[in-house]
């Protein structure tokens, strides 16, 4: 047996090898998986019913198939037959000269070298035609004659060089002669394909040809060489590089001559191309190609019997089979795990209690006992358990002899049970939330490295496509536009990947938040059965208590307690899966939460209309959001600035309350005085007309006190004349120490006001010792009243914090020193003073 394409046996042996890695790969992840999702001691329970022989029978049914199938397109081959072969075509003698201009090099590499490389291409599209070679120069020679073996025509066309005739020169007159020599003994249609750069230095070339047609052969002629000339290179005996001279010593120059080539095809019916790109293809397409073809001979072969059809029948049966066998056990042993326990534990709780519970009660009577009892069987048969349970137990107070009392038990019995199974019914197997936290864990994990994956393919995407927008941004917003529209971003499968991958990512959070959800769920459907199967057991035990003879109580009591073990092994699965769930949830979360990252990530990737539209609304509500928060920013600012402008507003005010009070308390004080004065001149008035003095004893006494009381007078008004004009003082000093006025002119000037008030101060004594004595009390009685308002104006002038005049000298003092700082009393150190940070330059 011999194989006609052997290299598909390697290739079908590496596939096979690469399979049994694959399956190697595929049983370790089994393996682990396996251990993810139960411990070992719980897999041969939980896989009970998988066989492994199947499954590798599986396995080895499709590594056989595709072996098969590789052996098929081998193509095994055994046995021989003969078969009679006939070949058509024409005769065709290629003509190449082989003269020294050939080694002109104005083609590359030379004429005769591209010569031979248009010849080998023309071969290779010939089918079944007899080719050979008649070599010329100065003469002719057959170098190949006419034959169906290509091989052996291409050996001959490489021998070919211009030393392969002595002679020199370009006769093809004689190259036609040979030609037809090598045609003498066929009678197909004779063609020639004649390749020369038409430099005959014999002149009988013409003559030969259209003696030739007249014998039927055609003459397709094909240019070799440039109508410009040039100079042909030689190597000399001692390997140096020449030129062919003349017998003048002058460089010969060879040329094509078009005219000649052109005039022999003409002659024969044939047709003249240069030898250029499509030149040869041409000749054969328009020449050779609708020559009639003949029969040209036909003998017996020896062929190999294909016989792929066995190994590939082979493989399409493996192949068949392979998904066709299961990889359950043919017979599996009874369990109580897993869902068979489940289904075992519902058609226990479907098939107690089946009397009816009816005929425990149908000789009722109009007894309120017997009446509440059949109300509740009612109920029962409504599917009512609640109300039927409610009505029984009713039954039970109202039967005060006890004869009902067995049959209300049961009763009830069997509405707390088929409460319980239908609380049961709502529950799913435990066994499927056995390495819960494990299974989603592993699920999150998976689907968030799919999901990076994916991002990070549509990253590189998304760079490519900002690369392509920057490069088009010279070009036009347009160009931008198309650069961005093209993007290989926005190719249709991938945005389906991005799609799925999206779904993929929401499907395993929904799981990772239902899962908890579910466990809880179903441990509550398990704690409602059970509570409800104990009151079930109650009801049972008590009516065995009453009538200890009561079968259908027996029975569906060893019923219901069997029902309650398995109840209980439920629970402590979903118990155990729950605390799992809860110890794992940190984990959990942490995954969920990376997945949603990467959710969010791909989204941005997706490129549909609605998304993008999606994603500007999305920006547009962030800036109505943005400006929305600076607008409150402004808002909060405002309130604040009118917060403080009212804080202001109210210490002003607070200001201006305490100036009044300070005011009222002034005027009271003054009040007062005046009244003490009125009292003092009514005691003078009344010593005055005693008599007791004399009246120039008295005027003296007046003199003295009236001065002394002027005295005062005087001075109490010269400190209200300087409380008057402490603040125009001030404004003074201050403008004459910005204009840089001397101190001394200032001290001629208040010298000059002292000596005014001196003289003012002595004309009023004077008057006043002029005076009437009533005169002078009076006056004395208005000093007073000046002296006590000057009092309360210097106070109201230190609580408003104005200066005096003495003060105000002490101020223009310090600003003219170096320091300038304010020495004020009751602010203690000046720098301190500034230094304070609750202190306020306004």
């Amino acid at each position: 047996m011999n194989f006609f394409s052997k290299e598909w046996l390697y290739i079908g042996a590496a596939a096979a090898i690469a399979v049994l890695a694959v399956y190697r790969l595929a049983s370790l992840k089994r393996r682990k998986l396996l251990k993810q999702f139960a411990s070992a001691r719980l897999l041969p329970q939980l896989a009970g019913n998988f066989s492994e022989a199947k499954f590798f029978v599986k396995r080895a049914l499709f590594l056989a198939g595709v072996i098969f199938v590789f052996i098929a397109m081998a193509r095994p081959q055994w046995g021989y037959r003969w078969e009679e072969t006939k070949t058509r075509g024409i005769d065709i003698i290629f003509a190449i000269d082989t003269s020294k201009s050939m080694l002109a090099e104005d083609v590359t590499p030379n004429r005769l070298e591209r010569a031979k490389l248009a010849v080998m291409d023309l071969v290779n599209a010939l089918k079944g035609d007899k080719i050979g070679i008649v070599a010329f120069s100065g003469q002719a020679f057959l170098q190949c004659p006419l034959t169906l073996d290509y091989d052996a025509f291409r050996l001959s066309l490489d021998a070919l060089d211009t030393d392969i005739i002595k002679r020199g020169g370009t006769n093809i007159a004689a190259a036609i002669a040979e030609s037809e020599v090598a045609f003498a003994d066929t009678s197909n249609k004779k063609t020639i394909v004649l390749i020369s750069d038409g430099e005959e230095l014999e002149a009988s070339a013409l003559a030969k040809a259209e003696e030739c047609a007249k014998r039927g052969v055609t003459i397709y002629t094909l240019g070799v060489g440039g109508v410009k000339g040039r100079q042909i290179p030689i190597r000399d005996a001692r390997g140096k590089l020449t030129y062919v001279k003349d017998e003048f010593g002058n460089a010969v120059t060879s040329k094509l001559n078009e005219e000649v080539l052109e005039k022999i095809a003409k002659a024969t019916g044939g047709f003249y191309e240069p030898l250029s790109a499509n030149g040869m293809d041409l000749i054969y397409e328009e020449g050779l190609k609708k020559i009639p073809q003949h029969e040209m001979s036909a003998r017996m072969k020896q062929l190999a019997i294909e016989r792929f059809q066995i190994p590939l029948l082979i493989a399409i049966i493996l192949l068949a089979l392979e998904p066709l066998i299961g990889t359950r056990k043919f017979f599996v042993r009874a369990g109580f795990g897993g869902k068979a326990a489940l289904l075992a534990l519902v058609a226990a709780l479907s098939s107690a209690f089946p009397e009816d519970a009816r005929a425990d009660g149908a000789d009722g009577g109009d007894a309120p006992e017997r009446k509440a009892f059949n109300e509740g069987v009612d109920a029962y048969e409504k599917r009512d358990f609640v109300g039927a349970k409610e009505k029984f137990t009713e039954a039970i107070r109202l039967d005060e002899e006890l004869k009902i009392h067995p049959k209300s038990f049961y009763n009830m019995a069997a509405s707390d049970y088929r409460a319980a199974r239908d609380a049961f019914a709502k529950a799913r197997p435990a066994s499927e939330f056995k390495n819960l936290d494990r299974r989603i864990l592993a699920q999150t994990v998976q689907t968030a490295q799919n999901s990076a994956a994916l991002l990070r393919e549509g990253l590189d995407l998304l760079k490519r496509e900002q690369d392509a927008a920057k490069q088009a941004e010279g070009k036009g917003e347009e160009a931008v536009k198309a650069a961005i529209q093209n993007s290989p971003l926005r190719d249709k499968q991938f945005q389906e990947r991005l799609k799925q991958g999206i779904s993929q990512c929401e499907a395993a959070e929904k799981s990772a938040d239902d899962a908890q959800k579910s466990v809880s769920e179903n441990l509550g459907a398990i704690a409602a059965a059970t509570a409800s199967l104990e009151s079930s057991i109650k009801s049972l035990n008590s009516a065995l208590a009453i009538d200890p003879d009561y079968a259908k109580a027996k029975k569906n009591l060893a019923t219901a307690k069997s029902a309650q073990k398995n109840l209980n092994s439920e629970t402590d699965i979903l118990q155990n899966a729950l605390s799992a769930f809860t110890d794992q949830n940190g984990d959990v979360r942490a995954s969920v939460e990376n997945l949603k990252k990467i959710k969010e990530e791909l989204k941005k990737l997706l490129r549909d209309d609605q998304n993008q539209n999606q994603q500007n609304q999305n920006q547009q509500n962030q800036q109505n959001q943005d400006q929305q928060n600076q607008n409150q920013q402004n808002q909060d600012q405002n309130q604040q600035q009118n917060q403080s402008g009212q804080n202001q507003s109210q210490e002003q005010q607070q200001d201006r309350q305490n100036q009044n009070q300070a005011q009222q308390q002034n005027q009271q004080q003054n009040q007062q005085d005046r009244q003490q004065q009125d009292q003092q001149s009514q005691q003078d008035k009344e010593q005055n007309k005693d008599g007791q003095k004399t009246d120039s004893e008295k005027g003296k006494d007046n003199q003295k006190q009236d001065a002394s009381k002027g005295s005062d007078n005087r001075e109490q008004k010269s400190d209200a004349d300087s409380r008057q004009n402490d603040n125009g003082d001030q404004n003074k000093d201050e403008q004459a120490a910005d204009t840089g006025a001397p101190r001394d002119e200032k001290n001629a000037d208040n010298s000059k006001d002292e000596k005014a008030r001196q003289g003012e101060e002595g004309r009023e004594r004077r008057e006043e010792q002029a005076a009437p004595a009533d005169n002078r009390q009076l006056r004395q009685a208005e000093a007073g009243t000046e002296d006590k308002d000057g009092k309360a104006g210097e106070n109201y002038r230190k609580a408003a914090g104005a200066m005096s005049r003495a003060e105000a000298r002490q101020l223009l003092d310090a600003l003219k020193a170096d320091e300038k700082s304010l020495p004020h009393s009751g602010f203690g150190e000046q720098r301190r003073r500034y230094e304070e940070k609750t202190y306020k330059d306004w």
